[in-house]
């Protein structure tokens, strides 16, 4: 399950909630209880490492077919 932030509308505390996507929101602000918890877009968590994968998409010996002259 990803982490999810939220920031209360009204005073601005943030919160960082574990839930599902199809989970409801925390609903009121905790600090000020009168602010509605919205949330906000993050970076994801997890990055592709290790042989084989790579961030643009390409494996290793992609850029060796086109560094090469025919």
């Amino acid at each position: 399950m990803p982490f999810y932030d939220y920031v209360c509308d009204n005073c601005g505390f943030s919160l960082n909630v574990l839930q599902k996507r199809s989970d409801p929101g925390p609903g009121k602000c905790k600090e000020c209880a009168k602010g509605a918890m919205v949330r906000q877009i993050s970076s994801c968590g997890f990055s592709l490492s290790g042989s084989g994968w790579y961030k643009d998409g390409y494996g290793s010996n992609a850029k060796a077919k086109t560094d090469t002259v025919e």
